[in-house]
């Protein structure tokens, strides 16, 4: 068996769809990465779902981060609010200038 085929079956096993509680569905995300890499679009439900518990600024960057260090895309940041996005870009070119 592949392992994108176990892969696809450990994660269609969590069945996020049928949990409606957010915060159980993401202790189940967070579980999973725990072991996984989790895709892009696992990121992004996750991030929506701090969004959608009305998570601080700051819970928000470290989940974004850790989203980041799996996976490099520009799809994460714009899963979360423009405000967001901007302290967090201003935060990242900050610690890029005062390194170089």
């Amino acid at each position: 068996m592949s392992a994108t085929k176990i892969y696809n079956e450990k994660y269609s096993a969590l069945k996020l769809d049928e949990i409606e509680n957010i915060e159980e569905k993401k202790a189940v995300l967070d579980s999973f990465s725990d072991k996984y890499l989790l895709l892009p679009e696992a990121w992004i439900i996750r991030l929506q779902l701090e969004i959608a518990a009305n998570a601080s600024y700051e819970t928000v960057k470290e989940l974004l981060k850790r989203a980041l260090f799996d996976f490099y895309t520009p799809k994460f940041l714009e899963a979360i609010p423009f405000n967001f996005q901007q302290r967090f870009m201003k935060e990242v070119m900050f610690f890029f200038f005062e390194f170089t």
